[in-house]
């Protein structure tokens, strides 16, 4: 071939590229756009496996079961913050508050009267904070008053929560664990009550894992994440996933993928921080040879509890990285895990939670944040705030509302989905040591 047919065999060439690269740019920009109309956050890249990633994410394939019940989810989740609030009212005027004349309460006085730990002061601020809410306290200059009437005793309250049930089946375990949790609030925030005995009282996670799998948000972000992994697993032509989930806790994220990459895996470590969760799951998924368990702490170091570095594609959790001290440090712990390259995809809640704070908030790591300049008296992050982190921590990032894909209202929980840069994209790890 003559040089100028070299020559101009190359200007075609580059040619083609620029177009390529300009459609992509495009694409990209569409998409950018698209996902920041839905209320969602997400970098501008040019890397067409995260977007095919994201939007498998976005369009989940859900049963129509779960379609009926998002749709009647508001109206269920609304109920279910007012009779959160009944039973906080109730809780607290059993302890006495608000009686033998004392107008006023401040803080320190409810915490003295309720004998409750240092650490549980922000959850009692909290609670009150949801009488306030619901016109029980007014908020006054010293303390707080009692506006509201004399709440229901609790054969009314049962009965409440009773027909709750009928109207919206999937609250179902949510009420029941309320009525059982905050009939023993005050003995948790004392320290006389163990929050593990209250929660699981009948000695399994059964009610709980029917809640975290079953109430709608939730039910469907686990969809959203198990479209995610299918796909990522798909454009991997046949390299095996090497998989990490932290926090598994009752399962419902895990029993959400294994159908759709059991055949795909390598490796699947499922970890907790409490054994007993872990002896659940081993029972649960014995059929899956890809399954390894073990205990691990997300807050400590990987590699002092058997984590080799950069040892998985892909690293999973469900609502476990804010109940940690220190959500940087838990972070950057996580990323050590991940290969250049990988994927991180969390679930996390982006928004205060009732229901939350009445049931896994007995558990003192909903409280145990000391990282006060991200978080100021609430263990979650806004939807922006964990973009804004996951980037400073070396991530590519797309944050995704649940349940509100059309912008038309706000949510409680959200899906982040970041993959781990390393030094071609200007990320240095010695910049940002592990903590």
């Amino acid at each position: 071939m003559s040089s100028l047919s070299q020559e101009n065999s190359i200007h075609h060439q580059l040619a083609a590229v620029l177009v390529e690269l300009d459609q992509l740019r495009r694409h990209n920009a569409a998409w950018c756009s698209q996902l920041a109309t839905s209320g969602a956050f997400a970098d501008f890249v040019f890397d067409p496996s995260f977007l095919d990633i994201v939007e498998a994410c976005k369009s989940p394939q859900i049963s129509s079961q779960l379609h009926n019940d998002l749709a009647k989810e508001k109206d269920g989740a609304r109920r279910l913050d007012r009779l959160c609030s009944t039973l906080i009212a109730t809780a607290l005027k059993r302890c006495g508050l608000w009686s033998d004349g004392q107008a006023v309460m401040s803080l320190d006085e409810i915490c003295q009267r309720m004998n409750v730990r240092f650490e549980r002061r922000p959850q009692i601020k909290r609670l009150v904070r949801i009488l306030q809410e619901d016109n029980w306290v007014r908020g006054e200059p010293d303390g707080y008053r009692w506006i509201g009437e004399n709440p229901p005793d609790y054969s009314q309250i049962a009965a409440d929560a009773a027909m709750l049930e009928a109207d919206f089946p999937f609250a179902g375990g949510a009420a029941g664990t309320l009525l059982r949790c905050i009939a023993a609030l005050p003995g948790v925030l004392s320290g006389k009550l163990s929050p593990v005995a209250v929660l699981f009282s009948s000695g399994s996670v059964t009610e709980l894992e029917v809640f975290y799998s079953r109430f709608p948000l939730l039910a469907l972000a686990n969809a959203m994440v198990a479209g995610a992994v299918t796909r990522l697993a798909e454009i991997r032509n046949g390299r095996p996933l090497r998989v990490l989930e932290v926090g598994a806790g009752t399962w419902a994220l895990t029993a959400a993928l294994l159908p759709a990459i059991g055949e795909r895996l390598d490796q699947y470590v499922y970890s907790d921080i409490s054994p007993s969760f872990l002896a659940h799951g081993l029972q649960k998924f014995s059929q899956c040879a890809a399954l390894r368990a073990m205990t691990l702490d997300i807050d400590k170091d990987p590699a002092t509890q058997g984590l080799n570095d950069e040892s998985f594609d892909l690293v999973l959790g469900a609502n476990v990285v804010h109940a940690t001290p220190d959500i940087r440090r838990s972070i950057r712990h996580l990323r050590r895990a991940l290969r250049t390259g990988g994927h991180l995809v969390l679930v996390e809640t982006v928004a205060p939670s009732r229901v939350a704070d009445c049931t896994v908030g007995l558990f003192d790591g909903w409280w145990s944040f000391r990282d006060s300049t991200l978080r100021d008296g609430y263990p979650v992050l806004s939807m922006q705030q964990w973009q804004e982190l996951l980037r400073e921590e070396g991530f590519r990032v797309a944050v995704m509302p649940v349940g509100n894909q059309d912008g038309s209202s706000q949510t409680s929980v959200a899906i982040l989905i970041a993959v781990k840069l390393g030094a071609q994209y200007g990320f240095t790890t010695w910049a940002r040591p592990a903590m």
